[in-house]
């Protein structure tokens, strides 16, 4: 796993993207679908060309730390925001985490099934056993890792 590392610097060029996405389809009387809307907002910082996934209040001028990932365009999970006081954290991972929500509910179902049947587990019980026991584990390890990376950014922000 990639460390965090602290940038500061003055913000230029501050700029929020909307990038939308989605199907709505239908009649004048009938309409269905989804739309979703994701924003990222990207600056340069002394320079260095950084994003952030949110809409942080930024304007050019403002004297701000990143904490975040280098890559070759810096990526921020958390910034401060020292000219207003005001802390920004993105939202660390939440498709990954609606994505799991959906796989443990999944899991809890089949286990549900399989231990709710008569008689002994069969072949295809004890697959579906060790499904649910991945995907709870899988489900519990990803929330610990989100806490800490959380935990890590706003000790770094203080």
């Amino acid at each position: 796993m990639a460390t965090l590392k602290l940038l500061s610097g003055t913000v230029s060029s501050a700029r929020t993207h909307a990038d939308t996405s989605g199907e709505v389809r239908g009649t004048a009387s009938t309409v269905t679908g989804s739309v979703s809307t994701t924003f990222t907002t990207s600056f340069r910082l002394n320079g260095r060309p950084t994003k952030m996934d949110g809409t942080p209040n930024l304007t050019d001028g403002d004297v701000v730390t990143v904490v975040g990932y280098d890559e070759p365009e810096f990526r921020a999970v958390g910034l401060r925001n020292d000219t207003s006081g005001v802390i920004y954290r993105s939202e660390m991972g939440i498709a990954d985490w609606k994505v799991w929500t959906v796989m443990l509910i999944a899991g809890f179902i089949s286990l549900f099934k399989v231990t709710r049947g008569a008689g002994g587990l069969d072949s295809e019980g004890v697959l579906m056993l060790m499904v649910s026991g991945v995907t709870v584990f899988g489900c519990w390890t990803y929330m610990g890792r989100n806490r800490a990376l959380r935990a890590q950014v706003s000790k770094l922000l203080r």
